[in-house]
Parts: C-alpha cells; structure tokens; sequence
C-alpha cells in the first residue's frame, strides 16, 4: 500500500466504499439516535489520505460519528474559469462512511481569490456551492455558513458586518437547496455567543435562511456548567423572540487545551514577589473559592501551585470575606486569571489594598468584566472595561501605545525583553496582544514593569508591578498576558466530559468538540486542544470522551440536570437497556461528600471509564467529589 501512488490510494478507497455499499443517503433509524449527537472537529481535507483513515478508525473506536472541517474553495476550483476537482472530497467522505461518520463541511473554507470578498461575489459563491451540494448529495447531509463571521479575520480584518453575513448566508442556503434539496444548512459557528451580532442578522432576514442555529461557546472565565447556561438560555430567548425556537441548537466549536502553561508566567510571579520583599516559602496566600460565582482563583490549574510554585500554604475565602483578611496572615490575594470579578466586591478589595495587602491578577485585564449574581443564582458577565482599572490605577491596552508608528495586525507576540533588575525571566513562547502602562498612576505610585513586549523597535510592558502611595499602602502585580486558556491534561478531560453532559442537558441536539488532533507546533493554547496527540496517541480526554458517550447510548434522551450552589450536579438517565445512570460531579476540588439514595447500586465509574469503589450505608453514598464525573449505575434514585 505504501508503494502506492497517491491516485491509486484515491481510486483504491473509492473502490472500497462503494463495495461496502455504504450511502449516507441509507442512514438507519440507529444512526439517527443519540450516538449521531458526538462530533469531532478535524482537519481532514487537508492531510494525506492514509493518515485521514488512520484518524477516522480512532474516531470510530470513540464514538465520534461527525467530524467537521474546512471545505477550502481553492482546492476544489481555484479559479473562476477551473473546471471543479472534487476528488480530494470524494476520498474524504470515502473515508469518513468506511468507519461510519459522516462529514459536516465548513464554506467556504479557505476562499480562493476570484471569490473574494465574499458579500460581492454572491453569484460566484451560489453557483459553486450549488454545484457543491449536487455533487455530494446522498454523501453530505449538512452544510455549516462560515466559521466565526463575527470575528475580524474572516472579513480580511475589516469590521464584521451582520448584515452582509445574512446576504452570504441566504445565498448559500438558497444555493444548497438548489443542488440538494433534503440537505441542511447551519447558521456559522458564531464566535462565542454574540446577541448583538446574531439578532443583527436576525433583523436583515437570515432566520429564514438556516436550518440548525450554531455557536461556538468557549468557557475561558466561567465553569461550563454555569457559562453554557446561562449563554445558552438567553440565545434560546433572542430566538424566541423571532419566532426561530422551533429550530435545533448544535455547538461546532467547544473545549479546552492542555497546552503547556508558558513558564515565563511563573518566573514573572516569583520575580515580582521577590521585588515587593514577600517570600513565597514563607507566605500564606488568600485564594477565592466562591461557589455561588462559580469562581476560583486557580480554576482551571488544578491548585494554587500553578500559578505559585513552591508556597508555604493558602487560605481559601469567599468573595464576602475578603473584607476581614488579615494583611498580615496572608498578605497577597490571588485573583482567577481571567478579567472576571464582582464588581459589588471591589471597594472590599480595595480596602485590602489600602490596609497593605498586595494583589495578583495572572492574567489578562483585571475587572474588565463585573460578575452580576441574579436571585435565582445565575451569574451573568457585564462588560465593565476600564472602570476597576481605574480605581487600582492600572492602565491596559490590547495594542501598542497610539504613540506607536506601528499597528501590528498579528494576534501573537514572540519578542520579548526583561525590564532592568529582571533578568531572571527569560521571556519565551508566545503571548497575545495585551499591554499595561503608567497612564492613570496618582501622585505617590510606582509602576516597575517586570517584561516588555517587543515589535519592531517599539516595546510595551506586558507586566508589572503598581506600587501604591497615598490612598493604599499595597501593591498589585498585573501579568496581562491569559494564565485560564490552557488546562492540565487531567483537567482538560474532566472539562470535556462535564461540558458535553452539561450541553446535552441544556436541549443541544449535537456537539463538536474543538478539536481531534494536537498539533503541537508549540506548547501554547492551539496546538493542545486534541483528544489525541500529534502520533495519535490516547489523552485522558479521549477516554473522558469515550465514556461520555457509553454512559449515554444510542439514546437521543435529554438528560435530567439539578445543582446545589452552582457546585454539586446531579445528571440522570435511562439508556436504552433500561439501565438508569446516574453522573454526579462538583466544580471545585469539595472531597467527600454525602448523597441520599435509593436502589441496589451495581457500579461505579470515573470520568474515564475505570471502575470505582463508592462507599454506600444503607441510603448514604459517600463520593469523592474532584470536579470529575462519578458514573452511577442501578440506583433508583440519588439527591442531595
């Protein structure tokens, strides 16, 4: 097979495919229940063919049965008078039915020249996906409208325009159910979930152009319990609203990466600690853990070690208590590293500040983002920008000064210089766009700046330290760069699990996670996000994935979802064998923990599938609760 040449390899899977009598058009009632719901995003169309069937065996072996990926205009006609060449396609979709999953192609994927921009050359794009859907009718069954048009990029950076995406949108809809009318057509995968942006386009008339409304709701600041809630219940509203409820919800684009966390954000930690005369051996430090915020100051990283290597102890608080924190029990308070704190909280933090206490912020803009706790317990993100910047006299910028003769359009900085007395920090990798500086300093303050950005001849401090005179006898160290957009591996998989039970349980019909593959170009947050390594090898979050899907079945049922203060969930179903499941999990690292029950417990699993001991006392079970899912099979009932 080897020795094959590339065509051959084509016509050979070809040839396989259509002696398997295997037709997308022959779906059975089977592939259509709750197994169908598990999706992968890939890059297949882009990689040699032996390697895609290799992927696709182990997607099979998880229980993936869609995988998503670009459709690139200019592989298919790279020019308007080029005839179309859909062999790469037709060996992919081979492929893909050979272990039984079907393909969900994104348009227009990689654009070729003649079609650019996109919102003025709608007769060029009609006539290519029509030809496009006809071609591949009885093979692919759905159709997603762009990736994230809301996001600058896909827009050759200029503003995203709502009302051109509905133009794009309704003539691709209108194209595909010319070519194959049985087909569907997806809303984009809109970055994030962006109101605005998607009822914008509401209004220009694109409800009547989708069939599937998509999103693509990352969990960076908040628990994917409480984010997907309440991000999903207010799209849910807006569709309501204009009459598209009927409609399915599917997520094209969810997950976390297990990239490396850069160790220059640890060396800029110690170094600043270092600067202020506190010594981590010897300090106690205050970390939040509030459970009704669903917030921790070390959340993804597993344990304050991430973030402070080496400490003596911590002591952990909730928001309410930040007011009676002695300065000198715990003189630094470690904030989560995400933009993210309740703004009904920050004169507490203040005072902290005034009475000497020093504050780390590991990542991004602190306070850019207030935290508004409603009666029924949901936590909703209102963006705050400058406002808590400002009471702390920190400056942020998310570009190069406007002094700056430069306007990088890269997203990524890879240049670096440590600030005098800073040698120690060795800057490496990559960190995005974000930038601190002396612009709201009060008269008696100090700004040391730790690491300075670099581009061109042009540096920017990307952290530092703003030491306090007058008002406040404190300090804040304020790293700019994100320390919450990677996760542990073992952290990684837990998350995976908890964000597809959660999504099922809040009515989406299908999730892809982002994504099958690492391609650890780097150790940073996009070449981690696989389930699998760059060699294919297993993550822990394969296994997640995997059992995720056993404890399901081939069951389209909607799992029952209850929670106790935004950190105990109890998840139930039925497979259908008649087995009754039970999947129970905390946010936060609580440890034993005690359930009522009912029923003759028959097993136990953890989030990846091993078998587990649980202790049960007549109708008590006692469960270690890590923020990992505990599966319970045979019970009757379990509660709080």
């Amino acid at each position: 097979m080897d020795k094959l040449s590339l065509s051959m390899k084509r016509l050979l899977i070809v040839f396989l495919f259509v002696l398997s009598n295997f037709s997308f058009a022959d779906t059975s009632s089977e592939r259509e229940l709750g197994a169908t719901r598990f999706g992968i995003c890939a890059h297949l169309s882009r990689w040699e063919f032996d390697r895609a069937l290799d992927e696709c065996k182990i997607m099979s072996e998880c229980g993936i049965k869609y995988f998503r990926t670009d459709y690139d205009v200019g592989q298919i006609k790279n020019s308007q008078n080029a005839p179309y060449d859909f062999s790469r396609w037709d060996s992919i979709t081979a492929i893909a039915a050979e272990n039984g999953v079907d393909v969900l192609p994104i348009i227009p994927g990689a654009r070729a020249p003649y079609m650019v921009p996109l919102a003025k050359n709608l007769d060029k794009l009609y006539e290519f996906v029509r030809d496009s859907a006809a071609h591949f009718k009885g093979k692919i069954k759905y159709w997603e409208i762009i990736n994230e048009p809301n996001l600058s990029s896909f827009w050759d950076n200029m503003e995203p325009s709502p009302e051109d995406y509905a133009k794009v949108l309704e003539t691709c809809y209108r194209a595909v159910k010319d070519g194959n009318p049985d087909a569907k057509v997806l809303y984009a995968g809109v970055a994030g979930v962006p109101l605005d942006y998607i009822e914008r386009t509401y209004k220009a008339g694109a409800g009547k152009y989708f069939d599937i409304m998509n999103i693509h709701p990352y969990q960076w600041a908040t628990f994917p319990e409480s984010g997907l809630r309440n991000q999903i219940s207010e799209l849910k509203e807006l569709m309501k609203k204009y009459g598209l409820q009927d409609k399915p919800i599917w997520i094209t684009e969810v997950g976390n990466s297990s990239g490396k966390l850069n160790p220059t954000i640890g060396r800029m930690v110690d170094a600043a600690l270092q600067k202020i005369g506190i010594d981590k051996k010897d300090t106690v430090f205050a970390v939040i853990e509030d459970s009704k915020y669903s917030y921790s100051s070390y959340k993804n990283r597993g344990s304050l070690e991430g973030i402070v290597e080496g400490h003596k102890g911590e002591k952990k608080i909730s928001f309410s208590q930040i007011k009676d924190l002695n300065v000198s029990e715990t003189p630094v308070l470690v904030l989560a590293g995400n933009e993210h704190f309740p703004y009904v909280f920050i004169e507490d933090l203040y005072q902290f500040a005034a009475r000497g206490g020093t504050i780390l912020s590991p990542g991004g803009f602190p306070f850019y983002y207030d935290m508004e706790l409603s009666a029924d317990g949901t936590v909703t993100p209102r963006t705050k920008g400058a406002d808590g910047g400002n009471i702390f006299r920190i400056g942020a910028a998310s570009d190069f000064p406007v002094t700056s003769k430069y306007k990088p359009r890269e997203r990524t900085l890879t240049k670096f210089e440590a600030a005098p007395g800073f040698e120690t920090v060795k800057p490496e990798g990559s960190f995005a766009m974000r930038f601190t500086d002396t612009s709201r300093l009060r008269e008696g303050d100090e700004f040391i700046p730790i690491v300075y950005g670099v581009y061109k001849d042009v540096k920017a401090p990307i952290a530092g330290i703003y030491k306090y005179g007058g008002d406040m006898k404190g300090n804040f160290i304020v790293i700019c760069p994100f320390l919450d957009d990677v996760v542990p591996e073992p952290m990684q998989a837990k998350l995976v699990a908890r964000t597809l039970l959660t999504s099922y349980a809040l009515g989406i019909e299908k999730i892809f996670l982002y994504n099958f593959r690492n391609n650890e170009a780097d150790y940073t947050r996009e070449s981690h996000f696989g389930i699998v390594r760059r060699n294919l090898e297993k993550k822990p979050s394969f296994y997640a994935y995997q059992t995720v899907v056993n404890m399901l079945g081939d069951s389209a049922v909607k799992p029952n979802m209850r929670e106790r203060d935004n950190v105990i969930y109890i998840l139930d179903w039925t497979r259908p064998d008649g087995t009754k499941i039970f999947a129970v999990w905390s946010t936060l690292n609580i440890g034993e923990t005690k359930l009522s029950c009912s029923g003759k417990l028959a097993a136990a699993y953890n989030h990846l599938g091993e078998k587990i001991k649980v202790k049960k006392i007549g109708k008590k079970l006692k469960l270690n609760l890590d923020g990992g899912i505990v599966y319970l099979e045979g019970l009757d009932t379990v509660d709080f």
